[in-house]
């Protein structure tokens, strides 16, 4: 089952490009990337075959809609330019179109600390409000059936579609410039008779980089295109329009309200975004391009040459980050996936993110919360906080071997290879390969 992988961006090289770097430690490497983007073509890591294509408006529909019409893939897999995939990301959001039944999957996404869940699994009514959805998070994934009033939520974050599914409906409806573009598509996906699947496992870790409508805190800098969304979505899919979107109208401004109750955005900066809101309305009611029509895009030329899969460790370094990077990037530039987990004596929660040298730097006190849901201290001992972020990894990357900066009880017989790769015979690994964690 060949996968295209879509990424659009705008005015975020940066971002880009660490996408771009981290997405080389996939599982999968039988994909293609396609990027999006008003910038010219990225440079740097990044996995191959990629290829670039121009979209100057500022209109997300449209740049996903000229990457599906390149994209060469059964399934076409979609993540922002701020987002870093976890290495079985795409592995595992392509996994449950075996099913013939599904035209839709959704992963889950961390935020700004790559621990805490930023987005699970929400469902939505007809009026765009959303509803709850509840799923096993035990399971790979949950299947949801079609439903008349009752549409399962997935966001762009990561997601995926079975191609010729998206394609039949039309694609994206550029009148959704930004907002509501994807809910619009998970309605039309289930009133055509396709299954969606919540994959708990395929999780990314959103940077929330700033971006055309918000700033580097998350918020907003221009409302004009959630309102005109949030007024299109009403008046195409609401049993009552005027009365939904009266309640989403409420719903954005409270969330502005409460941006300024809490001292984020100042008294100009709120009038500005009140009143951006109501022009976006306006502007939809006034100028309301027809849908797309359900005529299947043409289908892209032959799929191109993609390379072998390769199998990929997991190295888990721990130690002072001084210490353990030039092992840390050593590993990587072989192609190997690596977290690198400095414990240090605080109380400091753990924080993650993806090195530009391509490892991931996790570091936290050992008597400091892991999972958002613990108490802010907890006393424990190193081993137990290495048991406790070993469960947690293993539920999106699972660990093959530790490598201690200890000194070792006797010499290192695992992997001996590695030994021109990286200087590890003054330290202890352990395989964790057979360990049930």
């Amino acid at each position: 089952m060949r996968i295209s992988l879509v990424i659009v961006s705008r005015d975020r090289a940066d971002a880009l490009a660490s996408a771009l770097n981290c997405l080389r430690f996939q599982t999968v490497t039988d994909f293609e990337t396609i990027v999006v983007s008003n910038l010219p073509a990225p440079m740097g890591p990044a996995p191959a075959p990629l290829s670039h294509y121009d979209c100057q408006p500022a209109n997300i529909s449209l740049a996903r809609n000229i990457g599906l019409a390149r994209a060469r893939g059964a399934i076409v897999v979609f993540c922002d330019d701020d987002c870093l995939p976890d290495p079985r990301f795409i592995e595992r959001i392509t996994a449950p179109f075996a099913d013939p039944h599904i035209g839709a999957a959704g992963g889950m996404t961390r935020g700004t600390n790559g621990v805490a869940m930023q987005w699970q699994a929400d469902a939505f009514g007809r009026d765009g409000r959303d509803r709850p959805l509840s799923i096993d998070l035990r399971k790979p994934w949950t299947v949801f059936a079609p439903e008349p009033d009752r549409f399962v939520k997935t966001v762009g974050t990561a997601c995926a579609f079975r191609a010729d599914a998206l394609r039949a409906i039309g694609g994206f409806d550029e009148g959704f410039r930004y907002y509501f573009d994807e809910t619009d598509v998970n309605l039309r996906l289930s009133e055509a008779g396709w299954s969606t699947a919540i994959v708990p496992a395929a999780q990314v870790h959103h940077a929330f980089a700033a971006g055309p409508h918000r700033d580097r805190r998350r918020m907003p800098t221009d409302m004009f295109e959630i309102g005109a969304s949030a007024a299109r979505f009403c008046r195409l899919h609401a049993p009552d329009a005027a009365a939904a979107l009266g309640a989403q109208r409420r719903g954005l401004r409270n969330r502005v309200l409460n941006y300024h109750l809490l001292g984020l955005i100042g008294g100009q900066r709120l009038r500005f975004l009140l009143a951006r809101l109501d022009e976006g309305i306006a502007h939809s009611q006034a100028n309301f391009p027809p849908p797309p029509k359900p005529e299947p895009i043409p289908v892209p030329g032959p799929a191109i040459s993609l390379p072998a899969p390769k199998p990929r460790l997991h190295f888990l370094l721990e130690g002072r980050r001084a210490r353990m990077r030039p092992i840390a990037s050593a590993l990587a530039a072989a192609g190997h996936v690596v977290t690198l987990l400095d414990i240090r004596a605080s109380a400091r929660p753990l924080w993650a993110f993806f090195d530009d040298d391509g490892f991931w730097y996790h570091r936290g006190g050992v008597f400091g919360r892991i999972r958002r849901n613990e108490p802010l201290i907890s006393l424990r001992t190193k081993p137990q906080y290495l048991a406790v972020e070993l469960r947690r990894l293993a539920l999106f990357r699972k660990v093959n071997y530790m490598i201690s900066d200890k000194k070792p009880k006797q010499p290192a017989q695992i992997l001996p290879e590695l030994r021109t790769i990286a200087k590890i015979d003054s330290m202890t690994v352990l395989d964790l390969q057979s360990d049930n964690f």
